[in-house]
C-alpha cells in the first residue's frame, strides 16, 4: 500500500516544524525532499497578499472590497506595516541610535517618475514611514507588494 499525501508546501512546512511524529516528518520529506522545511528567505515565503494572510493567520485588509482611494490607502497602510514587521523579523528600528532605516519612496522629476530606496538614521521627522532593516528587504517589499505601495502613494 502506497501512502499518498495531498498538502501544499506552505502547510507542509508549518506541520513539519510543529510535529513531533518522525513518521509524519519522513512522509513529508519523501514528498517534498529532504531540505524543503529548511528556513528560506522571508521574502520568498511572504511575497503577496495570500502568503501574507497565510503567514499572519488573518487578513490584514481593513476594507475587503475597497471602492475609494482612501479605503485603498488604509488597506495599503495595514498591509505594508505588516510586511515591514515580518520582513524585519523582530528587529525594531530605534530612533535613539544610528541604525540605518531603509524605506521606499516615489520621486517625480522632469516629467518622469520612479521608485527608489532611501535610508536615514536618527531622523524623527520621517518616522511615519515604513522602514526595513536592509536595502534588499526594502526593494523586495516594494517588488512583492507594488500595488499596495502604489495605493499608499495614491498614484495610479
Amino acid at each position: 500500500m502506497t501512502k499518498q499525501l495531498n498538502i501544499t508546501l506552505e502547510k507542509a512546512i508549518k506541520y513539519y516544524n510543529s510535529s513531533s511524529d518522525n513518521g509524519f516528518k519522513q512522509l513529508l520529506e519523501d514528498k517534498f525532499g529532504k531540505n524543503f522545511w529548511k528556513p528560506k528567505e522571508i521574502t520568498d515565503v511572504v511575497y503577496d497578499l495570500s502568503t501574507l494572510i497565510g503567514h499572519l493567520g488573518y487578513n490584514p485588509l481593513i476594507y475587503p472590497n475597497p471602492t475609494t482611494p482612501f479605503e485603498k490607502y488604509i488597506n495599503a497602510c495595514s498591509v505594508i506595516s505588516k510586511v515591514t514587521e515580518i520582513y524585519n523579523e523582530g528587529t525594531e528600528l530605534s530612533w535613539k541610535n544610528d541604525d540605518y532605516k531603509y524605506y521606499n519612496y516615489k520621486y517625480f522629476s522632469g516629467g518622469a517618475c520612479g521608485v527608489c530606496v532611501g535610508y536615514s538614521y536618527s531622523l524623527l521627522r520621517v518616522s511615519a514611514r515604513f522602514y526595513y532593516k536592509s536595502e534588499n528587504l526594502a526593494k523586495k517589499g516594494y517588488e512583492n507588494f507594488k500595488d499596495f505601495y502604489e495605493d499608499y502613494w495614491s498614484v495610479n
